[in-house]
């Protein structure tokens, strides 16, 4: 047997035909509330020294295809994209954190990692995502919006925050704090820093049976200066292989008093990636 074979799946393993269905059928009125934020030049992400920013450029122009007489006036446009995956609406890979040289499932990161990417847990080993969705409007529990960078949000106010909504086994779980409001309108700010939840926090969800996490800010841990030794990534992606979803729009969610969904969330199978940008959706 091959170490494929044997290595240790996700939360998301539990997804199954029947609790497909189950999740499609909470989409009573059909309407689609679109999850994510934009990719784009000139859009936030987090600082430099973390993350490559996204830059698209043309390759190949409509005229420099028209000038080939061959084409007989037909023509088109080809770009390049570049930049880190952990930015806009993403959604990460077991393998995008380590504690200690290790991975989800007590690897080393050696000989997992190689040149061209990890040989585990990579972008294209997370399912396409359909599942029961919540969201859980923690600004309006800590009482201020967005939540302050640097706080992390507490068992308590989550616990506070769910009292209008059941969690049940199986869920995507996504936080509201309020912090994507300075995606695309200041820049500064949404850099600065940003809201997370505690490590406490992501085990009291990862209790209830969440199978995924997301929330509207660039981490699940506060930043700048989490408590690294005790943080969401770990609890969620090290330990127990929850996948995060991070940078969601959950705005119109909350303003229209949805707390329960078909969630959909389809990442890209990027061979050994530790990401992968995604569209998510929430059918209402």
């Amino acid at each position: 047997m091959n170490a494929t074979a044997t290595r240790p799946r996700g939360a998301l393993s539990a997804l199954s035909d029947e609790s497909v269905l189950a999740a499609l059928q909470l989409a009573r009125t059909g309407k689609r509330y679109d999850l994510g934020v934009d990719l784009g030049n000139d859009l936030p992400r987090l600082a430099p020294d973390s993350v490559v920013g996204f830059n698209l450029s043309q390759y190949r122009t409509p005229e420099s295809f028209a000038a080939d007489a061959a084409m007989l006036g037909n023509s088109f446009s080809v770009e390049v994209v570049h930049g880190s995956l952990h930015q806009s609406s993403h959604i990460d890979a077991l393998i995008h954190a380590q504690r200690h040289g290790r991975v989800f499932g007590g690897e080393a990161v050696r000989p997992l990692l190689g040149d061209f990417g990890w040989q585990a847990h990579g972008a294209e080993t997370i399912p396409p995502i359909i599942m029961r969705g919540v969201v859980l409007d923690a600004a309006a529990v800590v009482g201020v919006t967005p939540v302050p960078d640097r706080q992390a949000v507490t068992v308590e106010q989550l616990q506070a925050a769910a009292q209008d909504v059941a969690l049940r086994p199986g869920d995507a779980v996504l936080v509201r704090t309020g912090k994507v409001r300075q995606y695309a309108t200041d820049r500064k700010a949404f850099e600065a820093g940003c809201p997370g939840i505690s490590g406490a926090a992501a085990r009291w969800l990862a209790g209830q049976g969440m199978a995924l996490f997301g929330l509207d800010a660039t981490s699940a841990d506060p930043l700048p200066g989490p408590d690294w030794d005790d943080t969401a990534h770990e609890a969620l992606l090290i330990q127990r292989g929850i996948h995060i979803v991070e940078n969601l729009w959950l705005e119109d969610l909350v303003a229209d008093g949805v707390r329960e969904f078909t969630f959909i969330c389809l990442p890209l199978r990027i061979r050994g990636g530790t990401g992968s940008w995604v569209r998510p959706l929430a059918l209402a």
